[in-house]
C-alpha cells in the first residue's frame, strides 16, 4: 500500500466529516420517528395510531447509510 492511499485513510478532517453525516443522519432519523411518535400517540382515531405505530418500528430499524 502507498503513503498516499494510508494518508487518504488517516485523514481525520475525512473521518470527522463522515462521523459527522452519520450524526446527522441518526438525529433526523430520531426527529421523524418522534414526530411520528407523538401523532400516534394523540390521533383521535385508533385505527390510525394503530396503522402508523408498525411504521414507526419501521423508522427504529432503518440502517444509517
Amino acid at each position: 500500500m502507498t503513503s498516499f492511499d494510508i494518508r487518504t485513510m488517516l485523514d481525520p478532517v475525512k473521518t470527522a466529516r463522515e462521523e459527522g453525516r452519520q450524526i446527522g443522519r441518526r438525529e433526523m432519523r430520531d426527529q421523524i420517528r418522534e414526530i411520528f411518535a407523538t401523532h400516534a400517540a394523540t390521533h383521535p382515531n385508533p385505527e390510525i395510531r394503530a396503522e402508523l405505530w408498525p411504521f414507526i418500528n419501521y423508522i427504529e430499524r432503518m440502517h444509517i447509510s
